[in-house]
């Protein structure tokens, strides 16, 4: 039987806590990748984040969205 759970999961350092009333922004690096993730504001104080600490993002396919970066086009 195939493992359940989330099927994406990166390594993040936490890079900025964005507040955004019952949520917060969790903005994070995995490598060259930058990666959000809103949280509900209770998840964040019992988990005590902050800046610089060593998270793991986790999220199924459904709940994940891809945006081009801001900036120039290459090509």
């Amino acid at each position: 039987m195939p493992a359940r759970g989330a099927a994406n999961r990166w390594p993040v350092v936490v890079e900025q806590l964005q507040p955004r009333g019952r949520t917060v922004r969790v903005q994070g690096r995995c490598g060259p990748l930058e990666l959000f993730a809103d949280v509900p504001v209770e998840a964040v104080a019992a988990a005590r984040l902050a800046p610089g600490d060593e998270v793991r993002f986790e999220a199924g396919a459904a709940a994940v969205r891809v945006h081009p970066a801001p900036g120039p086009q290459h090509g």
